[in-house]
């Protein structure tokens, strides 16, 4: 099954990871320092796992709690794995050029 222009619904966790603030803004280069993974996939990984989201909402309007998934080997890849994750990860929308605000911990679930 392909996850391509699929979208991954969210469910806001009660419980912060401690790493970041709610409300605050970050570098990517800040994200990747605290949490690691890549610094331009909105879906960083670290050995395979998902360890946050970055999203911004031109191109995903319905976020924090709608996120489209894109097309692409990598991209598929990550929302698969983001998808069967059952712990919640950070949520950080950007607001600004190298501003990506914390919203809270968010888990995939399915719909």
């Amino acid at each position: 099954m392909s996850f391509a222009g699929e979208h991954l619904l969210f469910r806001p966790i009660a419980w912060e990871s401690g790493v970041v603030e709610v409300g605050r803004c970050y570098s990517r280069r800040e994200i990747h320092d605290r949490l690691g993974g890549s610094l331009r996939s909105y879906l960083p990984t670290v050995g395979g796992k998902v360890v946050c989201a970055c999203v911004t909402r031109e191109i995903n309007p319905g976020a924090p709690l709608t996120i489209l998934v894109g097309n692409g080997p990598v991209i598929e890849r990550s929302a698969k794995a983001f998808a069967a994750l059952a712990t919640p990860v950070p949520v950080f929308i950007k607001r600004d050029d190298h501003e990506w605000e914390y919203v809270s911990d968010f888990r995939a679930h399915p719909y």
